[in-house]
């Protein structure tokens, strides 16, 4: 399971449609969780579905990492 934990403060519309982009580009079998924290802590997570599921690895990583910063993504197993 692929988490990535992002801050809705500063998020726009641009940047999820990136994210969802890149997302598309690695097909494969890992499920993604994406964890949207308002400024006030409250957590809503998103399970990706089927149609996200991704194949992990570096290409993937550097993608989300150039889109959205360090320490954004977990990978839990």
């Amino acid at each position: 399971v692929i988490s990535i934990d992002l801050l809705t403060a500063g998020l726009d519309l641009e940047t999820l449609k990136k994210l969802k982009e890149i997302l598309a580009q690695h097909p494969g079998k890992t499920p993604v969780y994406i964890s949207f924290r308002d400024p006030g802590g409250r957590r809503t997570v998103l399970h990706s579905g089927e149609g996200f599921k991704v194949e992990t690895g570096l290409p993937l990583f550097e993608e989300l990492e150039q889109l959205l910063g360090a320490n954004v993504i977990k990978i839990k197993s």
